[in-house]
């Protein structure tokens, strides 16, 4: 009942950054009637391409679309309107429909996310479909690189085709580049190729022929150790074994190893991936004994002692506040006993005869332990600090003898930058 009120409390603590913590206000500047604005835009570090954007300038708050505006910039992130041609057509498998030409909605104004500007330029948007479309603009004209997925049935039987037209659209692009155009057929439909070949494309007209290129995102990765201390404690259930039902003692000690945290990209670092290898231990004693008369006894002690090297693996969501930042994670860990101490000694009485001595428990104990964890904790640049709440189904390797460990404590960790996403 403690622990739940603890971790109850935890999340109450959190609701008015959970609730707050979709805003992420940076300097940026929008391009409006040909004039260039200062302001500071709701930066969502969009994986989809926003309809709307949030600007504080002058006039206060507005909520601006892509009719409004011309482009805007904030962080890292260049969007540019334009009246577009878009491919609508279904993209997933099971939407495909057999022998369904393409389908287009003509004239819409949407914010492309600028790749590359120049002499040719680069745009993407993935739709709220997931869908993702490429875009190119030359002499002030922008058209969308077109790749179809139709179902056609051949010889009785449905089959799955992709037309790849944007090669032949790229080599009319590529006409006064012999060198990329002869290159064509090659081209894969992914940002990263597509941008390459753009870029190349600048190069081959002239030197200082590209305005701007988005940068290549990387995975940011720290890496650190970690310290902790906690409570572990030890249930066991059975309808006939004597370790059932007993009083263990909890085990209290610190944890130590290391801890590794990748963020994933285009989230504004809510989203983590955190992950840590770690020593912890425990001993526990609990104590059964049975009276049949004051000449009959039964009376055993249970010793449980063992070491673990864990592995967690989390997801960790990041709330983007001020300077400290809260967070909340789940994830499993999986551990493995290095050493262990699981004696079972017992006494038995029957009037003048005493029989005494030592056994394994339960005849030996399983190795691998699995948990379920949650976490609540806070982020200071490169420090956290987290409490930890794991639940594992322990020891026992028989089924009519379950055990359930629980492990309640303060991690911190400080870890050090391996990589930066650009």
């Amino acid at each position: 009942m403690i622990r739940k009120t603890i971790f109850m409390s935890l999340w109450v603590c959190l609701l008015p950054a959970v609730l707050t913590a979709q805003e992420n206000y940076l300097p940026g500047y929008i391009l409006k009637d040909g004039a260039k604005k200062q302001g500071q835009i709701d930066n969502q570090n969009w994986d989809k391409n926003p309809a709307k954007i949030q600007f504080k300038g002058e006039s206060g708050m507005q909520v601006l679309s892509s009719t409004d505006i011309q482009e805007f910039e904030v962080g890292k992130e260049y969007y540019v309107s334009r009246v577009v041609d878009l491919d609508v057509s279904p993209h997933k498998l099971n939407s495909i429909k057999e022998n369904v030409p393409p389908k287009f909605v003509n004239d819409t104004t949407l914010f492309l996310r600028v790749l590359v500007q120049g002499e040719l330029s680069l745009y993407s948007l993935k739709d709220r479909n997931d869908k993702q479309h490429f875009f190119v603009e030359k002499n002030g004209e922008t058209s969308e690189l077109s790749r179809f997925k139709q179902k056609k049935k051949v010889k009785g039987q449905v089959k799955l085709f992709t037309e790849d037209k944007y090669k032949k659209e790229l080599a009319g692009y590529f006409a006064d580049c012999a060198a990329l155009k002869a290159k064509t057929s090659t081209i894969k439909f992914t940002r990263n190729h597509l941008q390459k070949v753009v870029r190349n494309y600048n190069k081959c007209m002239g030197e200082n022929l590209i305005v701007y290129e988005r940068p290549t995102e990387k995975m940011s990765a720290y890496l650190g150790p970690l310290v902790g201390f906690g409570v572990t404690s030890l249930n066991i259930h059975s309808e006939d074994h004597d370790m059932a039902g007993v009083s263990y003692s909890n085990s209290s000690g610190p944890t130590f190893g290391l801890a590794f945290t990748m963020e994933l990209p285009r989230n504004s670092g809510r989203w983590n991936i955190y992950s840590e290898l770690l020593y912890y231990s425990y001993a526990m004693e609990g104590e059964f004994r049975e009276d049949t008369d004051e000449n009959r006894y039964r009376h055993k002690q249970f010793n449980v002692e063992a070491g673990y090297l864990k592995y967690n693996l989390m997801v960790r969501y990041i709330f983007q506040t001020n300077t400290v930042k809260p967070f909340l994670g789940f994830g499993i860990g999986n551990a493995i006993m290095m050493s262990d101490n699981m004696i079972e000694h017992y006494q038995v009485k029957n009037y003048s005869s005493m029989d005494e001595g030592s056994i394994p428990i339960l005849g030996g104990v399983r190795k691998h332990e699995q948990a379920l964890i949650i976490e609540g904790g806070i982020s200071l640049k490169n420090f956290n600090v987290a409490l930890r709440y794991e639940r594992g189904n322990g020891f026992t390797p028989t089924s009519n003898v379950t055990t359930r460990t629980t492990f309640v404590g303060v991690q911190a960790s400080y870890q050090f930058r391996l990589s930066k996403k650009k």
